[in-house]
């Protein structure tokens, strides 16, 4: 039975849904935009400082034509890397349409938001074709599924307040992504899931593994030459996204076609199942090989990496030590999946479904395991969520158990006490991400006006291979790649190489320095072109003739080595 056709007022209510869904979630920039300091010019940030403005750097290089990245946060010379291309698309359409580099990045994140949730409404008429009521609530846990509340108490009061893991998505605020990057490939990992579930689906009845001859393997292969096309695609895009991802699916995916047995009185055939995985897999496993070289030669990415992987190894040892917590942060939509008797044979008879428990076998077990021993990928990695999805669904069958066990007509009374549980911990989330950003964010997110006018001088004297210093008080070293597209001297403590020695040197450049001579061999010895000051404490001009005036406004002085 095929998926009824969708009527205008479900996709209006899905728009709305969407639409909804996207502004709660990016609650704190719109909270930012309606409330713009006079003075001041809106970049917008919705997360982390430092690793926002290396992420614009990226967009910008996108926005001039670069097909690769290279790390403006550090002077020395690295190769570039093709593992930020989504940001690099991005970039360059924004450019196309006149955006400035930050007006991109905010805008591209919203509309992938609006996206991702729009497709995964899609996705679970998909799954739930035949029951609305199951689709609704798969929707709703999906949603709200967020961490218990932890109860705080100080000399204001008792506040609630979310169970925040490293990065694992756990969160409705942090789940649905903060950074473009994330939600393009949370949206590939939809796509690439909902492609491999729909040929699982139709291989019980349409397609079949086992054949006579290699004539008939040839014709079949031809016959599904567009579905095994587009999974093969889809699966190198994300793998060139996030190689982690694509394990949670290769696995899952090679275990249904190989173990499942879709036609009756037809004899398993080891040959053309593996060539459907072959044709499927080959180009991903090629790419990832290819990226895994390329992280090779990249000493600074690789510290960032070891940098997560030891907040990931500690954070796991930690909740392997306290299992409570753990289930705790998860968060109510446990509950439902303890009520999943009676369904348990439907999910492992059905290629489709024994796939979904895989994926999210493959992503907890990859989260949990000591996998950073094996390959230098950081457990939450795994993590996505994609994987509240598939609870979600699983967990719909959960509730509806739940209905018929109580004799209830509808399950919107279950639905009704998950979504308090929920809303006990995303109120206070909301709250909060609806405050004003405090130092730094705060100076990062509205720069003053002659700061964003002077770095749009900076940015068009040449070159792009320029390097800047910027004075170590003013957070100039972060915005310097990203509004203006030079090099940094030092700007992100795991991206910069010697990042401490660098700022070290910076603020005796800047505050303790007398020496015009000291000064001027610093420079030059390390092939400085433009200085950045915040005018804070010393005219450093009287202090280094040699500086020539570029721009001086009233926070900030742009000078030329001479």
């Amino acid at each position: 039975m095929k998926t009824s056709p969708v009527s205008l007022r479900e996709l209006l209510l899905v728009i709305l849904y969407s639409s909804a869904a996207t502004i709660f979630t990016t609650i704190n920039f719109f909270s930012q935009l309606l409330n713009i300091p006079p003075g001041r010019t809106f970049i917008g940030m919705t997360h982390y400082w430092i690793d926002f403005y290396y992420y614009l750097d990226q967009f910008w290089q996108g926005a001039h034509n670069s097909f690769s990245v290279i790390n403006k946060f550090t002077p020395e010379y690295y190769p570039p890397m093709f593992g930020y291309v989504n940001h690099l698309v991005l970039g360059k359409i924004g450019s196309l349409l006149g955006l400035e580099t930050f007006a991109t990045y905010n805008l591209s994140l919203i509309l992938l938001k609006f996206l991702f949730f729009f497709l995964s409404y899609f996705f679970l008429r998909q799954v739930f074709e035949k029951n609305i009521q199951l689709r609704i609530t798969a929707l709703c846990l999906f949603v709200f599924a967020t961490s218990y509340p932890l109860v705080r108490e100080d000399e204001l009061g008792t506040f609630f307040e979310p169970i925040r893991l490293f990065r694992a998505k756990n969160t409705i605020s942090t789940r649905f992504g903060t950074i473009p990057q994330h939600v393009v490939t949370d949206i590939l990992s939809l796509v690439t899931l909902w492609l491999m579930f729909d040929f699982l689906k139709k291989a019980r009845t349409k397609i079949a593994f086992a054949y006579n001859n290699l004539t008939e393997i040839i014709n079949n292969l031809k016959k599904n030459f567009l579905t095994l096309f587009s999974l093969s695609f889809t699966l190198t895009l994300l793998t060139l996204s996030d190689p982690a991802k694509s394990v949670t699916r290769i696995i899952p995916f090679a275990i249904a076609v190989m173990a499942g047995s879709y036609k009756r009185n037809v004899k398993f055939d080891l040959v053309s199942r593996g060539l459907i995985l072959l044709i499927v897999f080959l180009p991903s496993v090629f790419l990832a090989l290819l990226l895994k070289e390329q992280l090779s030669q990249q000493p600074l990415i690789q510290q960032a990496n070891l940098w997560d992987i030891e907040n990931h190894k500690r954070q796991v040892y930690s909740l392997l030590h306290n299992l409570p917590y753990l289930f705790m942060s998860v968060g109510p939509i446990l509950i439902p999946l303890l009520f999943l008797f009676g369904y348990v044979k439907k999910i492992f008879s059905r290629g489709e479904f024994f796939f979904l428990f895989l994926v999210l076998l493959t992503s907890v077990l990859g989260f949990v395991l000591p996998i950073w021993t094996i390959a230098p990928i950081p457990g939450f990695r795994f993590l996505s969520g994609i994987s509240y999805l598939i609870l979600a669904i699983f967990g719909a069958y959960g509730t509806y158990k739940i209905k018929q066990l109580l004799r209830l007509n509808t399950v919107f009374i279950p639905l009704l006490i998950f979504v308090s549980l929920s809303l006990l911990t995303f109120i206070p989330s909301l709250v909060n991400r609806l405050q004003p950003p405090l130092e730094p964010d705060f100076t990062l997110t509205y720069p003053t006006n002659d700061t964003y006018r002077g770095l749009k001088i900076l940015e068009k004297l040449p070159s792009e291979k320029s390097i800047v210093l910027s004075s170590p008080y003013s957070y100039y070293y972060l915005m310097i790649p990203g509004l203006t597209g030079k090099v940094s001297f030092y700007a992100h403590f795991l991206l910069t190489k010697d990042f401490y020695q660098k700022e070290a040197k910076a603020l005796r450049f800047f505050y303790q320095w007398g020496d015009a001579k000291l000064g001027s061999d610093f420079l030059h010895n390390n092939n400085i072109e433009y200085v950045v000051y915040a005018r804070e404490k010393r005219d450093i001009k009287k202090t280094y003739p040699f500086l020539r005036v570029i721009f001086e406004g009233e926070k900030i002085g742009i000078y030329r080595v001479d």
